[in-house]
């Protein structure tokens, strides 16, 4: 009895992977909804805007991104400094001289 309880099985299994394509589409994975959300609401924004476009072919080069890892890099020095000098005013003072390196490197004019 038991064989034929198997076979039955298998045929139902199988009657029923067939017929599944048909009804639900292929699994894909999902992306988490709540995921760069900024990001589509900034290109949203932003759609087709050329100097936007610009940014973002600039974006995508290795210039951009070396200059990215400087930019990391004073902000780096920068925390450290504060680690000696921890009062407001160098914290002011730290903050503002890394954010006008940072955009005088990754501005490209």
């Amino acid at each position: 009895m038991l064989p034929f309880i198997r076979r039955c099985a298998t045929r139902a299994r199988d009657s029923a992977v067939a017929s599944v394509p048909d009804m639900v589409p292929p699994m894909t994975p999902q992306r988490h909804p709540l995921t760069g959300w900024h990001r589509r609401l900034l290109d949203w924004l932003c759609a087709g805007r050329e100097d936007y476009r610009a940014f973002q072919r600039r974006k995508a080069t290795r210039v951009h991104r070396a200059n990215q890892t400087i930019c990391l890099v004073v902000w780096l020095v920068a925390a450290l400094l504060l680690l000696f000098c921890g009062g407001p005013g160098c914290l002011l003072t730290l903050g503002l001289v890394a954010t006008l390196i940072c955009f005088g490197v990754l501005d490209p004019d």
